[in-house]
């Protein structure tokens, strides 16, 4: 699984499956229901009801680029392309 290089596929599904469920709750008690959408495959957010420093950045927002300081996700071996990416930039 590409999220948790270590963990096994249904391990990983699984735990995947209850973030999802958590994530859900706690957007639900914040009184941002809509923001996560279910797609055919997976999941989307809807940019539109969130303010979130990486959207900013890809739009083109200087705010946000003068205030990316070179991390992104690190824990995550998978992220190290987006980050190159986003360095880049």
């Amino acid at each position: 699984m590409v999220l948790w290089e270590d963990e096994e596929p249904l391990d990983g599904k699984k735990y995947l499956y209850q973030l999802i469920y958590h994530l859900k709750s706690v957007l639900k008690e914040a009184g941002f229901d809509n923001v996560l959408m279910a797609m055919n495959d997976g999941y989307s957010i809807d940019k539109t009801q969130i303010d979130c420093d990486y959207f900013n950045y890809l739009d083109g927002d200087e705010n946000a680029k003068r205030a990316f300081c070179g991390e992104y996700m690190f824990q995550y071996s998978w992220a190290e392309y987006t980050c190159a990416q986003l360095i880049m930039n």
